[in-house]
């Protein structure tokens, strides 16, 4: 992935639900603090490791998905060129079940 940009409201969502799943305290405004504007996908890689997750950058087709260990997080081409971040909960070879920013429940 390059160093694309990110929606900060898409990256603080992220880290508040992964953190929850993974039982990790999160502070938005601690985010905020040690990783200040532009957000960017180096951004989430470096976060990760400041909360204890695991995180590297790279490109799966959605066939091999179904062999990594989830939730992982996701990053989608937006319409404007930012991209978007959606939680991967679960995939086999034709399905991906994720949860964007803003959705209430998970969609395939």
């Amino acid at each position: 992935m390059t160093d694309a940009e990110l929606r900060s409201t898409d990256l603080f969502w992220a880290f508040q639900v992964v953190c929850g799943i993974h039982r990790r305290p999160f502070s938005a405004a601690l985010l905020e603090q040690q990783f200040p504007l532009p957000h960017t996908s180096q951004t989430l890689v470096r976060a990760a490791g400041s909360f204890g997750l695991c995180c590297a950058s790279v490109r799966r087709k959605p066939a091999a998905l179904q062999r990594e260990i989830f939730p992982l997080i996701a990053a989608l081409s937006g319409e404007d060129g930012v991209l978007r971040l959606a939680i991967l909960l679960q995939a086999d070879a034709q399905q991906v079940l994720l949860i964007e920013s803003g959705q209430a429940a998970p969609a395939p």
